[in-house]
């Protein structure tokens, strides 16, 4: 792939994003969904895969407390641990 060359000759990360339907029964981000949406860029192209998630109930920011919050799945890692965390933010 052009861009790894890319990034590998600069020693620079490269970062791409996108987005895509999630099925409707399960609408959690999975490897699966990536690969049937995108034939070009897949998974198997990437060092790191994570997913912003975020659950359909859960409203844009928390309004007790001001916060904005996602879940990262990171569902793919070559040098590293996969898993989920959860970030926030806090919303001014």
């Amino acid at each position: 792939m052009k861009l790894r060359a890319m990034a590998q000759e600069l020693s620079v990360p490269i970062v791409c994003t996108v987005q895509f339907r999630r099925h409707p029964i399960n609408p959690e981000p999975n490897l699966e969904e990536l690969r049937k949406c995108y034939g070009l860029l897949t998974e198997e192209n990437a060092d790191v895969v994570i997913f912003i998630h975020k659950e359909k109930n859960q409203n844009d920011y928390n309004d007790y407390n001001g916060i904005f919050s996602r879940e990262l799945i990171i569902a793919k890692n070559k040098s590293g641990k996969t898993g989920r965390c959860t970030f926030s933010i806090p919303c001014f």
